[in-house]
């Protein structure tokens, strides 16, 4: 029944392409042949994963995807309501746990929810999977349930401006090949001030690379996303 559910949400999406035209950047920085309907599967096999990791939890879509928004460069959005007493360790599982689909590459915690004692937000990134894809984990329990605040060690961990800025590069490669420029030059403006850059001149793929070229350069533990970037930015010009 929750096959038919994802099948449908995905049925409303607006994909510009057809689904053999639709590709993504691989681990190694090839674009690998994932078509449109492997992107449904590979949501189905998340949304299970978590459900059955976790008695009495639910995992269900959430925006654009379940909106019937989303397109080809959509990221995964997904809310999993768990239990209150298996909240704290949904949270420090939640990248094990995704594992069994796809090796991760990447867990970050998003800073805004940090301590909050109903709610967390949880960037992950699969290093087999394509950089548009990312999965966007909304992790909560009844408020009522878990009243206290605390922190976990991974709350204590300094956000990466470097990998936040190239991530940025992304969004910006997603949004100039859906014709959205302006877009793309504002999420390069903020990508360039979480590393302490004003904007260069010059048009959307020469930020990008400008952006790329510094981050390599000042951060060597980014090198295997710098990697990803480049090979993404080199296809997605190509078209």
């Amino acid at each position: 029944m929750q096959s038919k559910v994802v099948e449908l949400a995905l049925a409303k999406c607006r994909f510009r392409f057809k689904s053999s035209q639709v590709s993504g950047v691989s681990a190694g920085g090839d674009y690998v042949k994932l078509a449109v309907s492997e992107r449904a599967g590979l949501i189905e096999r998340i949304l299970d994963c978590l459900r059955r990791s976790v008695s009495g939890s639910k995992a269900e879509l959430r925006g654009s995807t379940a909106t019937g928004l989303c397109d080809e460069y959509s990221d995964i959005d997904i809310k999993w309501q768990v239990p209150a007493n298996a909240f704290e360790n949904c949270l420090t599982r939640a990248g094990d746990i995704l594992s069994g689909i796809a090796p991760v590459e990447s867990v970050r915690w998003d800073p805004e929810y940090r301590g909050n004692p109903w709610r967390r937000v949880i960037f992950i990134r699969f290093a087999d999977v394509p950089l548009f894809w990312r999965v966007d984990l909304d992790i909560r329990t009844e408020a009522h349930e878990q009243q206290r605040s605390f922190e976990f060690e991974q709350d204590r961990q300094t956000w990466s401006l470097t990998e936040s800025a190239l991530m940025n590069a992304v969004a910006a490669v997603k949004a100039h090949l859906r014709g959205q420029d302006a877009s793309a030059f504002q999420l390069l403006a903020r990508a360039y001030a979480r590393v302490g850059l004003p904007s260069p001149k010059g048009n959307v793929k020469t930020q990008i690379r400008l952006l790329v070229d510094h981050v390599a350069q000042e951060d060597p533990s980014a090198i295997r996303l710098v990697s990803r970037v480049r090979s993404l930015l080199q296809e997605a010009f190509q078209r």
